[in-house]
C-alpha cells in the first residue's frame, strides 16, 4: 500500500490553520484573542471542529503549534510571531490552578484528561522552545502540583503505598481527587507518570521518579484496560524508557 506523507499533511495544515487570509465558510480557521487572561499579550483562538465557533482549547491550539515544530516549522518565529510564546497563555494564573489547562480561564475537577493533555502538550513545547517564556518555572511548578496530587491520592514511600488514579479528575482548588458517578480515567496514571518522570530526567529530585514509579506500578497491577483517551500511550512510552534508563 502507499503510505500518506504525514510530515507533508502536517506541514499543509500548519499552512492552512494558521493563515488569516483564507476565505471561504468557516474560514478562516484562525483569530486573533484579544482577552490578554493570565498574561498581557495577544493570543490565538481556532474552531474546535470546523463550523464551529472560534474557541481556546489547548488540545486543538497548543497541538496545533506542537504538531508544526514537529515536522520543522519554527513557530516561535513564523509569519512574524511568537505562537510559542502565545501559548503561554493557557497557564492558568487567573483561576489559581498554576496548571496548563484546556481553556485559558479554566478550573480543575472535571475530566483528567482535559487537566492533563494540556500539560503534556506544554512539557513538549518546552523541551523544544526552553527558553520562552517562564517554560522552566512552570515546567517546575506542574511537576509539583500533579506529585502533591499523587500524595492526596494515597502515595506514600514510607510506608510504601500506589495512589489510586480510579477517579474522574483531580480539583487542585480543594485539593481533592473527584469521582463524578458516571466513569473514572484511570489513564491519567499514565500521563502523571509520564511528566514527573520527564521532570526527574531535568532536575533528577527524587520525588518525581517516586512519583513516576507510582504511577506504573498502579497501570502495571490492575487487572483491567485504563483506556479512556489518548493518555495511556504516554505510560507505555515512560515504562519503556524507565526500564531502558
Amino acid at each position: 500500500f502507499i503510505m500518506r506523507d504525514w510530515k507533508k499533511v502536517a506541514q499543509d495544515y500548519d499552512a492552512f490553520a494558521f493563515d488569516f487570509d483564507k476565505t471561504g465558510e468557516y474560514l478562516p480557521l484562525i483569530a486573533w484573542d484579544t482577552g490578554h487572561l493570565n498574561f498581557d499579550r495577544d493570543t490565538f483562538s481556532m474552531p474546535s471542529y470546523v463550523g464551529r465557533d472560534y474557541a481556546d482549547e489547548a488540545i486543538n491550539c497548543i497541538a496545533a503549534v506542537v504538531s508544526a515544530t514537529l515536522v520543522g516549522i519554527d513557530k516561535s518565529n513564523h509569519s512574524g510571531c511568537n505562537w510559542v510564546l502565545m501559548c503561554e497563555n493557557w497557564y492558568n494564573i487567573e483561576t489559581g490552578q498554576y496548571l496548563y489547562l484546556n481553556n485559558r480561564y479554566a478550573f480543575t475537577g472535571g475530566s483528567f484528561w482535559y487537566e492533563l493533555l494540556p500539560n503534556l502538550l506544554f512539557y513538549e513545547l518546552a523541551y523544544y522552545y526552553p527558553n520562552t517564556g517562564n517554560f522552566q518555572n512552570e515546567m517546575h511548578a506542574v511537576a509539583n502540583r500533579w506529585y502533591n496530587a499523587c500524595i492526596v491520592m494515597g502515595g506514600s514511600d514510607d510506608p510504601w503505598a500506589i495512589p489510586d488514579f480510579y477517579y474522574t479528575a483531580f480539583d487542585f482548588s480543594s485539593m481533592r481527587p473527584v469521582y463524578n458517578g458516571e466513569w473514572a480515567e484511570p489513564d491519567a496514571a499514565a500521563a502523571i507518570g509520564w511528566l514527573e518522570y520527564v521532570a526527574w530526567l531535568k532536575w533528577g529530585a527524587p520525588e518525581y521518579l517516586t512519583a513516576a514509579d507510582w504511577c506504573l506500578q498502579y497501570l502495571d497491577k490492575i487487572p483491567f484496560n485504563p483506556l479512556y483517551e489518548i493518555l495511556l500511550p504516554y505510560g507505555a512510552y515512560a515504562a519503556a524508557r524507565m526500564n531502558a534508563e
